[in-house]
């Protein structure tokens, strides 16, 4: 019996994917973006303290990735129609709850807490959809989507300053919270992938390389193809003996049953039978539940560290641009023209970025570490002795330019790495890491949470050297892996070469 290749629709359905995680960035992160916006005035009539502000800002951004680990496994039990439709109803319910807010807590349970899981569930099941419907053209759904964020970042805050102005803080906590909740449409849109699959006959291009079908398990491409023996593992206490139910496992045929045999598909065929105690039943489930082998992969938590490095770097210099461009001697409508040269460059190559990348058959990643490459050339520029306002405008031209390759390129990484179906787990592995970056790294910079650096330079411009440094750790932990393996590639096809010529001699 011929069993046919089934491979996501690349397009089709997808697109309306796109659309609909493009509604829910554009209607969510915006809002939460803007909450500084929309409770500056309330912090100061409650007389709230810098650090309890800081303390409030920061629980919104970072309890919610903390409890990424969780994200994983409700995505396994549940579609990701279910789980997004929950956090549209959570990010709704914590911003209208806000109108109610009348002391520090309020706001940590209210915004820290219930918005920001809602919002990071959110992103992790969207993101999932997303990737679940494209493999080759991954860039361009991620380009258009985050397209048509940077406009719902620029249509925002004239919505909540009109809101703010008409109906004050309460009135626009419940209005935006009633926007928030046209997320459940988006979340309608996430038909279950299953019902576009296409048959696909040909090979599959990743990273520069072509993979044949056979590379392909369960509908989408390993992240790393390779030679392998093929393991087949039955559990005798929960299989019938007439018609056993054989599931091919990703690694070494373990599952979490008291006793299983493992039959390997070697040329000698051996069987061998397994006795195992409670204890490493709980532990083997555990590791499958949360996709714990992905921590034993140097490769990706490399990949994991340099995206989070570079990630606090840039969202510290972007909290820093209104200080610095203020230290540098800037007015205030000359920095709001920077910012606005900025972000318009930034939305403009977040569009046109992933043709680009195909033109040239970059990878993810090292369209990440060029745009890592711009932002640290952008930056430092900023501390040249320009006099120039025009010169100014260039660099901001500049940074935008990096943010928008950035901001395509840094979501596909991870994707573009792992098999589809630990994704919701990876992705959970660096919501967690960010958030202990936020937690622990952002007192280093800034206002705020922010001052250290300050205190200490005497300065923001000062800070640009901060930021650059960061972002370079992440290019380097890169770029050594990147050169690490390609000697070893070229040290093992010489290998390769001396046995072959070895072998024709005798």
């Amino acid at each position: 019996m011929t069993r046919k290749n089934m491979v996501p629709p690349d397009g089709g359905w997808g697109w309306v994917i796109v659309v609909a995680y493009a509604l829910f960035n554009f209607l969510i992160i915006p809002a939460l973006q803007n909450f500084g916006l929309i409770f500056q005035g309330k912090f100061k009539e409650l007389q709230l303290s810098a650090t309890d502000e800081s303390f409030v800002v920061t629980s919104g951004l970072a309890i919610g990735m903390l409890a990424g680990l969780s994200y994983g496994p409700l995505l396994k039990r549940y579609s990701f129609r279910i789980v997004c439709a929950v956090s549209g109803f959570l990010v709704s319910v914590g911003i209208i709850t806000l109108m109610f807010a009348s002391a520090v807590y309020h706001f940590v349970i209210s915004y820290g807490i219930i918005t920001s899981i809602g919002l990071s569930l959110g992103m992790t099941g969207y993101s999932y959809a997303l990737n679940s419907y494209f493999l080759k053209r991954r860039s361009f759904a991620t380009g258009f989507a985050f397209t048509i964020t940077c406009l719902g970042s620029i249509a925002m805050p004239q919505l909540i300053s009109f809101l703010l102005f008409e109906y004050g803080v309460s009135g626009t906590c419940l209005l935006i919270g009633g926007l928030s909740l046209n997320s459940f449409v988006s979340a309608t849109l996430l038909q279950p992938v299953e019902w576009h699959l296409k048959e696909d006959t040909t090979a599959f291009q990743k990273d520069g390389k072509w993979y044949p079908v056979l590379h392909f398990r369960n509908n989408f491409p390993l992240a790393h193809a390779k030679k392998r023996v093929s393991i087949y593992t039955i559990s005798l206490d929960e299989l019938p003996s007439q018609t056993p139910d054989v599931r091919e496992t990703e690694g070494n045929g373990m599952t979490a049953g008291e006793s299983t045999t493992t039959i390997s598909s070697d040329p000698n065929l051996r069987v061998i039978e397994e006795k195992r105690s409670a204890i490493k039943v709980f532990f083997y489930s555990l590791v499958n539940v949360f996709d714990l082998s992905l921590l034993r992969d140097k490769s990706f938590l490399n990949l994991l560290f340099g995206i989070s490095f570079g990630a606090f770097a840039e969202q510290s210099f972007s909290v820093l641009t209104p200080f610095i461009l203020a230290d540098l001697g800037m007015g205030i409508q000359q920095i709001a023209t920077f910012i606005s040269v900025l972000s318009l460059s930034d939305l403009i190559f977040r569009f046109i970025t992933p043709f680009i990348g195909n033109y040239f058959k970059m990878t993810s990643r090292v369209m990440c570490m060029i745009s890592f490459a711009l932002l640290m050339i952008s930056r430092a520029c900023l501390l040249l002795p320009l006099d120039s306002y025009a010169v100014f405008m260039i660099v901001a031209l500049g940074i935008g330019v990096a943010k928008g390759i950035r901001t395509v390129y840094w979501t596909l990484v991870i994707p573009d790495y792992v098999p589809i179906k630990m994704l919701p787990s990876a992705t959970g592995f660096h919501m967690v890491l960010n958030g202990f970056f936020l937690l622990i790294g952002g007192p280093i910079l800034g206002k705020y949470h922010f001052w250290v650096a300050k205190e200490i330079s005497g300065n923001y411009v000062n800070c640009i050297y901060i930021t650059n440094a960061i972002t370079l750790l992440a290019l380097m932990m890169w770029l050594t892996e990147m050169i690490y393996k390609k000697c070893k590639q070229s040290k093992d096809e010489e290998e390769v070469s001396i046995d072959i010529e070895y072998s024709n001699v005798t």
